[in-house]
């Protein structure tokens, strides 16, 4: 397979229009609301649901929701899909076999803080591939952003002590999830090379197909060494959820906006993780609203406003 790059896109952020960026600012930020909802229910449901099992039949759910829309499109552009299946395999075995099996198996041996911890380290590592394949820096300006959101990504976690960071122990489903941002991190890098001719929902549909295919190894000897996949209304429940909002929804929207305004901005949205995992847990669990999650919500979106302000002269 020959890539062939857009050495306008290397060469530094994407720009667009400011209607198509304040749009692709609401769908990244729905994505993490939806990304955190997930994280939430892989933790609590993670003694009921085998997860290499969770994550097939919740790509098998997408599948199925997608297929009426995706189907005439890829059939119609099939030809695109076999010239690029290479390019393919490697975001569904990235984005859909590898990161969502490696995140919810660590879901069972550490901590949602300390998950939305390491996913607040997906910027720095996206900032870090962009420039290793494509010599992409970034500006002092969105450097500071990331700076910005990143303190409050931790702040958030922290509680707001700087102790509580040093006390964290990282469990081996910590190292299991760095590299489960790793390999997303490189998913939402390789995404400036989809064929420009191939659609979004298009793009998507391949990508499931591949990572289903991929994950059926996985799921076979999970079924065999821990058991299948329960079938309860809780497990059904949580297919659905996860099937429909951080999946089909969640993916359409992130590479809605990494199309847009490039790799680089669109993971600085990922420090939302943690702000959305607080409100949900104030708002179903039952937590308390603290000082820290107010001080850390307002450095996370500062950061995100200082990093996806338009570009000026000398920044």
């Amino acid at each position: 397979m020959t890539i062939c790059r857009d050495t306008r896109a290397a060469s530094g952020p994407m720009t667009t229009d400011p209607a198509n960026a304040r749009l692709s600012y609401l769908l990244l930020s729905l994505t993490t609301l939806f990304w955190s909802g997930n994280v939430l229910l892989g933790r609590y449901f993670h003694d009921l649901l085998p997860p290499l099992a969770l994550n097939f039949w919740r790509w098998v759910a997408a599948a199925a929701i997608l297929a009426p829309f995706a189907l005439r499109p890829l059939i119609e552009q099939r030809t695109i899909v076999l010239r690029h299946w290479k390019l393919l395999a490697i975001l569904g075995a990235l984005g859909v076999t590898g990161f969502n099996s490696m995140s919810y198996t660590a879901l069972h041996s550490t901590t949602a803080i300390n998950v939305a911890l390491i996913n607040s380290l997906m910027p720095i590592m996206v900032v870090v591939l962009s420039w290793l394949g494509f010599r992409e820096t970034i500006g002092a300006r969105q450097g500071i952003g990331i700076a910005l959101s990143l303190a409050g990504a931790l702040t958030i976690v922290a509680h707001g002590e700087i102790g509580a960071l040093l006390a964290l122990r990282f469990a081996p489903g910590d190292v299991m999830m760095i590299v489960a941002v790793l390999l997303y991190s490189a998913y939402s890098v390789l995404l400036r090379l989809k064929p420009p001719a191939l659609g979004g929902i298009a793009l998507l549909g391949a990508i499931v197909g591949f990572g289903l295919v991929l994950s059926l190894p996985l799921l076979a000897i999970e079924t065999v060494t821990v058991g299948p996949l329960p079938l309860t209304v809780e497990s059904l429940g949580v297919v659905v959820y996860v099937g429909l909002f951080p999946s089909v929804l969640a993916y359409v929207f992130w590479n809605k906006g990494v199309a847009t305004i490039g790799a680089n901005r669109a993971s600085l949205f990922i420090h939302l993780l943690p702000t959305f995992t607080a409100i949900l847990a104030i708002l179903f669990l039952g937590e308390s609203l603290h000082l820290y999650h107010l001080a850390g919500i307002a450095l996370i979106f500062g950061g995100l406003v200082l990093a996806t302000r338009p570009r000026r002269a000398n920044l």
